[in-house]
């Protein structure tokens, strides 16, 4: 970024490219958002950026180190499900939580396909078969509530269940209107999710 972009980064609604915004999503609140909850833990945070080459976010937070903590399993298992004959694909732009959702998903022995956008997963969907898909909301390319209309309108009957942090009234409301089977509130809870594949794929 240059400097001018560099000076506008934290104000809300603000990308350093505006062009990005369709391509690679994302509301220009990030920023912004990461800014606030840092000053609320009394941190810092500092920028640094080149054109061109790259750029560099250090954040500080004084936290005191933990002692005695006990390690809890983060994926406790609520029983063995075995998926082993389903595959389901997942739709998600963000690759950490495509990483989260398969790390979830791998013992269910179910085969994974995961990609990166609606566009994607709607010609993996009319390439090969599915048994389910986990379809994010907000995507570059093409969104979650696009790809899901376009799904439904060549198979129907394959649930699609929505990821997304979006879960007020008027949004549900979309989602059912929209044609989706379901949603899953972000972020996803392991045994939520089981459970409600086990739901659909079990039946």
């Amino acid at each position: 970024m240059n400097q001018e972009q560099l000076s506008r980064l934290f104000e809300r609604f603000e990308q350093a490219d505006q062009s990005t915004s369709r391509k690679y999503g994302g509301t220009g609140l990030g920023m912004s958002i990461t800014k606030f909850l840092v000053g609320l833990m009394h941190g810092t945070i500092e920028v640094s950026s080149e054109e061109g080459k790259g750029t560099r976010c250090i954040i500080s937070l004084p936290l005191k180190k933990a002692e005695n903590l006990v390690q809890k399993d983060v994926f406790a298992d609520i029983g063995h499900i075995d998926f082993n004959d389903k595959r389901i694909l997942i739709a998600e732009d963000n690759e950490i939580n495509r990483m989260i959702i398969e790390e979830m998903l791998i013992a269910t022995g179910a085969s994974l396909v995961l990609v990166e956008n609606g566009l994607i997963a709607l010609e993996k969907f009319k390439a090969e078969l599915f048994d389910l898909v986990l379809m994010d909301i907000q995507m570059p390319e093409m969104d979650g509530v696009e790809a899901c209309k376009k799904i439904k309108q060549y198979k129907a009957k394959v649930p699609v269940i929505a990821l997304t942090a979006n879960v007020m009234k008027e949004d549900r409301l979309l989602y059912e209107q929209t044609g989706f089977d379901n949603f899953l509130a972000k972020p996803i809870d392991r045994n939520a999710l089981l459970r409600l594949l086990s739901n659909y794929l079990n039946n």
